[in-house]
């Protein structure tokens, strides 16, 4: 059984869901890593969210929106693949 990808932030689980344009179906650890682009405009990434953004571990684009807090661009460093 695939793992299924766990959400502390409501808004952030919706903007992926939007972005993969997966409405009610689980968001599993093998559909992060196959997905090459998210787009995260309408919610806030907070320092929490980055366990489960840093799933989506082959990102090759990566739009956010906004950040709460202090946002550290080194954090993005682990995508290896991210060109934008």
């Amino acid at each position: 059984m695939e793992k299924e990808l766990t959400f502390n932030n409501h808004k952030f689980e919706k903007a992926v869901r939007e972005s993969l344009r997966i409405k009610e179906a689980p968001i599993t650890t093998t559909l992060a890593k196959n997905t090459e682009f998210l787009c995260l405009l309408d919610c806030e990434i907070s320092n929490s969210d980055f366990d489960t953004l840093y799933q989506f571990e082959n990102l090759e684009g990566l739009i956010i929106g906004e950040t709460r807090g202090t946002f550290d661009l080194c954090r993005l460093t682990s995508f290896k693949k991210l060109e934008y």
